[in-house]
């Protein structure tokens, strides 16, 4: 029987009572075979359905979640490739046994590419294709967005401005800045979901410059976002085994950006995202700038942010006259490319251990 087809749950609840009166729900993640699924997201929720604790699981499986309030809740654990599980947790009444099964995810994939029409159309059968896909990565990105806020100590940083040729994009020249000690928190963070809808991905006023943002977790994780962008398909990535979910804005005219999520197939965890922005505030058409973002899979736990930058434009003006005697016309010309990035050097998890991801400088 295949990993994906069956999924086993054995957690061991623990009602211990606290000075704080809190209540201690402790567990493991395994799949049918024994093995443990590490770096899942695992939620407590409330009658109300409200998240009451999330956390990870870790490399051994094990997850530890904490209520102040007696009764019932339910526990929800949300595996990438696997259906989610649930079961009723009566909280309260010393040591319970609880097991979830789930069945098998089914999901199938689209077997041609599509871009969705300017009402987010899409091929009759591939809205509910892209839906699943769509549901498996979002697990993959509440693990991030949860490892990147609580899940991990701290994050060891390399950041750098570059100046790149408009023409090949080399680098002319690189500010970089010194190796920083465990950050928490993301590597980098946009404006909220609700500004960047309100204001766009570029923000400013010719007086005071232009700020380019990219999509970060936070905003991927947003139905404002998915509500506001037209999914797509693209079944040939740019690495072998990798899948597309395509993105681009509902209503045209606003800077907002299109782009790509690069999805291995296999693991269905997120691995690149490419954008560019739809509209620039000068009237200039290019395809030098834009951003990215790179994922990496840690050790035996949830997908992070491990490199990313955006490159805005530096624009000048020419001034030209078809004739000596008529009027002078100007043309706005991309002349720099501004690259503002980083990468996560080393983690540190919340046990002590430290991971490295990329050589500092490299």
């Amino acid at each position: 029987m295949s990993r994906r087809q069956l999924l086993l749950i054995c957690a061991t609840l623990v009602a211990l009572q606290s000075p704080l009166s809190a209540q201690v729900v402790q567990g493991h993640l395994r799949d049918v075979d024994g093995r443990a699924l590490a770096g899942a997201h695992v939620v407590l929720l409330d009658d109300a359905g409200t998240s009451v604790d999330a956390t990870l699981t870790d490399a051994h499986g094990a997850f530890t979640l904490t209520c102040a309030e007696l009764g019932g809740h339910t526990l929800r654990a949300e595996p990438v490739g696997y259906t989610v599980a649930e079961a009723t947790v009566p909280l309260g009444l010393g040591t319970a046994e609880v097991e979830l099964v789930g069945g098998d995810l089914g999901l199938v994939l689209p077997e041609s590419a599509f871009t969705p029409d300017r009402r987010c159309r899409v091929p009759e059968g591939a809205d509910a294709k892209v839906s699943a896909l769509w549901t498996e990565v979002r697990k993959a990105l509440l693990a991030t967005r949860l490892a990147e806020e609580a899940g991990i100590r701290g994050q060891e940083r390399r950041t750098w401005s570059r100046q790149l040729d408009p023409e090949d994009l080399t680098v002319l020249h690189e500010d970089g800045k010194p190796v920083t000690g465990f950050q928490p928190g993301p590597p980098f963070r946009s404006p909220p979901p609700e500004e960047l809808a309100q204001f766009g991905f570029i923000q400013g006023g010719a007086g005071e410059g232009y700020s380019f943002f990219a999509p970060d977790t936070r905003t991927l994780l947003s139905s404002i976002f998915t509500d506001s962008h037209c999914l797509g398909f693209d079944p040939a990535g740019p690495d072998e085994g990798w899948v597309g979910l395509t993105f681009r804005p509902r209503f045209e005219g606003g800077m907002d950006v299109a782009g790509t999520l690069w999805i291995d197939a296999s693991t269905l965890g997120p691995q690149r995202l490419e954008f560019q922005y739809t509209n620039l505030p000068w009237p200039l058409k290019t395809d030098k700038v834009g951003g990215l973002v790179e994922f990496h899979r840690l050790d035996d736990g949830p997908w992070v942010v491990q490199r990313w930058w955006v490159r805005s434009p530096r624009v000048g003006v020419r001034v030209t006259r078809m004739t000596q005697w008529a009027e002078p016309q100007q043309r706005f010309e991309l002349s720099a490319v501004v690259e503002d990035g980083g990468e996560v050097v080393r983690v540190r998890f919340r046990d002590g251990r430290v991971e490295r991801l990329a050589a500092a400088g490299a």
